[in-house]
């Protein structure tokens, strides 16, 4: 008997296959359309893909599989400015309680 694939391996089979690149991404929105999952399932699942080690990459128009180097490096500098970002208003909400 066939073993029932998980949502998580059914993302990656499907943006491993039919988006591969920067050029053909999918949003997170078409991924809740075709696999009926809510925002935050389909953002935890790549999460969970990415850390099994998926070059699952992101750029404004959606998520796509890496093809290539530079694929995963402007991914990883946009995740450096979203850390960025969110470190400065943990400090700015913190200086606020010394205020």
């Amino acid at each position: 008997m066939k073993r029932k694939l998980s949502n998580k391996e059914k993302l990656l089979v499907f943006i491993r296959e039919f988006h591969c690149g920067s050029d053909n991404p999918v949003s997170n929105k078409e991924l809740q359309r075709i696999f009926r999952l809510k925002e935050d399932e389909v953002r935890n699942c790549i999460r969970k893909l990415r850390k099994s080690g998926e070059p699952i990459c992101y750029n404004e128009s959606g998520y796509f599989y890496a093809r290539n180097t530079e694929d995963i490096l402007k991914t990883v500098l946009s995740l450096r400015k979203m850390i960025n970002g969110i470190e400065e208003s943990e400090t700015a909400l913190l200086s606020s309680l010394l205020s």
